[in-house]
């Protein structure tokens, strides 16, 4: 999911977004809420080829890692006390 250079299109009440990557890719991104808020993301590729993403979240809400349907992790994010992305793997800044 970070491969993308995005470029978002919010559409309607925020649950859906089209980006579009450097090579003029695109997909359709279905943010799925529940009472807790984002819990998934339903991908659709401009072939039609449809995943679903899974996300946990850490003890403060703070998305956390992302996994496909498989239970695979797809990404790692991690975040500072004052919520700027870095790196999860040795919390710098650098390469986020």
């Amino acid at each position: 999911m970070t491969a993308m250079a995005q470029t978002g299109n919010p559409f309607v009440d925020g649950t859906f977004e089209t980006t579009e990557d450097a090579n003029g890719n695109l997909r359709q991104l279905h943010y799925l809420s529940g009472g807790d808020g984002l819990f998934a993301i339903y991908v659709i590729d401009q072939d039609g080829k449809a995943t679903m993403n899974y996300i946990h979240k850490d003890y403060q809400g703070s998305f956390e890692t992302i996994t496909n349907h498989k239970g695979e992790v797809v990404e790692r994010l991690s975040f500072d006390p004052w919520g700027r992305r870095r790196n999860p793997t040795n919390w710098t800044f650098n390469n986020v």
